[in-house]
């Protein structure tokens, strides 16, 4: 494995191990690879209960300097799928999962004090939801 991805990986779980005690306690989601797959650790998402927590987390972490982004709008949603004749409700498993998975701060510089920061910081905002 090359450094930039010993480095992901590390990222991906040090993330994972800090964020598992909200996880195991119903609290988010987090990542799942099934053992027959390999990743190569470009991002790293939580799911929430909804997309109102999910906006008022992302909002809650800019003002705390941190930048985390939703990760999609799904495709049939877009104004391509509905020329497709798709529209809203026809795959709510991809627009639940839209509207709760949130990707958080990833790149190579990010340190363990930055992951610990950003993890406080959403386990802060749980306690408090």
């Amino acid at each position: 494995m090359n450094d930039i991805n010993h480095t992901r990986k590390l990222i991906y779980e040090n993330y994972y191990e800090t964020l598992k005690p909200l996880a195991e306690r119903g609290l988010l989601e987090l990542p799942f690879i099934p053992e027959d797959c390999k990743s190569n650790y470009h991002m790293f998402y939580i799911m929430l209960k909804d997309s109102h927590q999910r906006t008022n987390l992302i909002e809650y972490l800019k003002r705390h300097n941190i930048q985390a982004v939703f990760h999609y709008v799904p495709l049939h949603s877009s104004p391509m799928g509905q020329q497709f004749g798709y529209q809203f409700g026809m795959l709510p498993i991809t627009e639940d999962v839209s509207e709760r998975l949130l990707r958080l701060p990833f790149y190579y510089e990010l340190s363990i004090e930055d992951i610990n920061y950003i993890c406080k910081e959403i386990s802060n905002f749980i306690s408090l939801y």
